[in-house]
């Protein structure tokens, strides 16, 4: 709503204009400009719910939804720098190489007499 507000303000302004200055109107205005910290809580509890409760993954595919994929990554950066704050191990974890690579796909050959720009992949070369 916010971005909607942002792109398109002309239309919104006769709304915006004529909201009376009460305790709802600073609620709601508080509420807006704290929405990217209330965002990033959002999205840690959404990701939070999804380790702790894995029966309910609608639960925090809901809360990814209403906090955002931005906060979500905010929350991700911020705990890392929590960890590494804290002291936490800065070692990748390794890949276990098991050997087994499969053969990439050769190339077609051109046929006999066609017009080939590659010529080590045409038929006769």
């Amino acid at each position: 709503m916010l971005i909607v507000y942002s792109l398109v303000s002309p239309l919104w302004a006769p709304l915006v204009t004529g909201l009376p200055d009460g305790t709802w109107a600073v609620v709601g205005r508080a509420f807006l400009y704290s929405w990217l910290a209330l965002g990033m809580a959002v999205s840690w509890i959404a990701k939070e719910t999804e380790a702790r409760f894995p029966q309910w993954p609608w639960l925090s595919k809901m809360l990814l939804y209403v906090g955002g994929y931005g906060p979500l990554l905010c929350a991700v950066t911020f705990a890392a720098y929590i960890k590494e704050w804290r002291g936490a191990s800065m070692a990748w974890d390794k890949t276990v190489k098991t050997g087994k690579v499969g053969l990439a796909a050769v190339p077609p050959t051109a046929p006999e007499g066609a017009h080939c720009r590659h010529p080590t992949t045409c038929a006769g070369n």
